[in-house]
């Protein structure tokens, strides 16, 4: 279901961002003095409790006219672009009065031929309230606000008022995100022109300056029938590079945050520098936090072309290389393309279901300690030089997305690292789990309290000794 869409527009630093927090009651776009710190149109679902009635606010990058820079080019057609598409414009700008500036992209609204309110913010006392109604000279509605108070209400309940007419037959609810997927990675290796692909149009904003992307920007898009939200992020940084209380300082918190809330993550790997440490901190981030993983090579034909090895050849390689690199983590899956062209790049999708489906498998109680047993016959435990003769006991599965198991035996602490080793990659031959991190915890437990072993019958307790 396709939700109603209002657009935030207006000039650089006039409160937009503000404007969209007070909205979601939330901190999602960032807050700078730094003219254009919002670049892409972070999208929001609002629902109005009283009504249910469900619609989007969306937030975009200041428009500057006049600027040869390529970014704010770009900004200013992305906005264009979802000014068409929206149902409401709420063009901000300052209470008292309207620039140049102002004038140029109110005349360029006016020929989307959408509804245009104008908001009046920074109007928090009685005196700016009152020479904010001057705008009404304009013939648009005009909406007195302090957006840093979060003085909304009244707009709010006028737009939710105004979509219900537009829309009167909405009912039920949106649906979930359905499989989350976190474009995670450093800064400048193609992270944008890879979403863009996946989404199958130009959503975000890209550039060959670093640090292009500042927001985590959330698109919903249906795969072979399943619901998934993708994920733009600004990516980590080097912590050096940036400032404690600066935009890309809040941009690195938000990834990590969109970390936190995604199922699969994928990291990429830009083929032509190979696997560098920053790489590798990234994917210690995303292991922290026990998210599918895959890992995407980028700029493969270029890649390709310097070499003058055979394909196969040259795959078997650089597989080979990435194992060394992420010798850690075996067991991710790997996509090779280059998304400046769209090649390859879709096989993200296939894999985040094939992930997503493992994640959510769960491996019967029966099932698990027969294989625990026979894996216990195959190779017994190996313990420390104080207790030779480790002894597993049972176990079971006790969580899913991650998958989590539990094994319970004599002493924990006693068994050597290289069994636990063992025991996970025997697990993952024999029930699969590929693409996603897998927790096995060891519990001490009493051995005559095992609830799967075998009760004895009645007729075996009374017969005579």
């Amino acid at each position: 279901m396709k939700l109603p869409y209002v657009l935030i527009v207006g000039r650089p630093n006039v409160g937009k961002s503000s404007l969209f927090n007070a909205f979601t009651g939330r901190k999602i776009a960032i807050v700078d003095e730094t003219a254009n710190t919002t670049r892409d149109v972070l999208e929001y679902p609002m629902k109005d409790f009283e009504t249910e009635f469900q619609w989007t606010i969306a937030d975009s990058g200041g428009l500057n006219f006049g600027s040869q820079h390529q970014i704010l080019q770009d900004v200013n057609k992305r906005v264009s672009e979802c000014a068409e598409q929206a149902d409401l414009i709420l063009f901000v700008c300052d209470y008292d009065r309207l620039t140049d500036v102002d004038d140029h992209i109110i005349n360029m609204l006016r020929k989307t031929g959408k509804p245009i309110w104008l908001v009046a913010n920074k109007a928090d006392n009685i005196t700016r309230v009152n020479e904010a109604y001057a705008l009404l000279s304009t013939g648009f509605p005009v909406y007195p606000v302090s957006a840093t108070h979060r003085k909304v209400d009244e707009l709010e309940t006028d737009i939710v008022s105004f979509l219900r007419q537009k829309y009167p037959e909405q009912v039920g609810a949106e649906e979930d995100e359905g499989i989350k997927i976190a474009l995670v990675w450093r800064p400048n290796v193609g992270k944008s022109s890879t979403f863009n692909a996946l989404v199958g149009y130009d959503k975000v904003v890209v550039s060959d300056e670093a640090g292009t992307t500042r927001d985590p920007t959330d698109t919903v898009l249906m795969y072979k029938g399943q619901r998934m939200t993708l994920i733009d992020t600004a990516g980590f940084r080097k912590p050096g590079k940036i400032g404690v209380y600066n935009v890309e300082s809040w941009s690195v918190l938000r990834t990590k945050a969109a970390v936190e809330r995604a199922d699969i993550c994928v990291l990429l790997i830009d083929s032509l520098e190979g696997v560098v440490q920053q790489d590798k901190h990234i994917l210690h981030e995303v292991l922290e936090q026990k998210k599918g993983v895959i890992i995407m090579v980028n700029k493969w034909d270029l890649s390709q072309e310097k070499t003058d090895m055979e394909l196969d050849k040259f795959h078997k390689r650089y597989m080979a290389y990435l194992q060394r690199e992420f010798a850690y983590c075996p067991w991710a899956m790997t996509v090779f393309a280059t998304a400046s062209e769209g090649k390859g790049v879709r096989e993200i999708l296939e894999h985040a279901i094939g992930i997503y489906q493992e994640r959510q498998k769960r491996v019967s109680t029966g099932e698990f300690n027969r294989f625990l047993e026979r894996t216990v016959l195959e190779h017994a435990p190996r313990g420390s030089r104080k207790i030779h003769n480790p002894k597993v006991y049972y176990g079971s599965q006790v969580a899913i997305n991650p998958p989590k198991f539990v094994i319970n035996m004599n002493k924990e602490d006693s068994l050597h690292f290289s069994w636990k080793r063992f025991l996970e990659n025997r697990i993952r031959e024999e029930f699969g789990f590929y693409g996603t991190p897998i927790e096995v915890e060891y519990h001490s437990k009493d051995p005559n309290k095992n609830p799967y072993k075998p009760k004895k019958t009645l007729s075996k307790a009374l017969k005579p000794r």
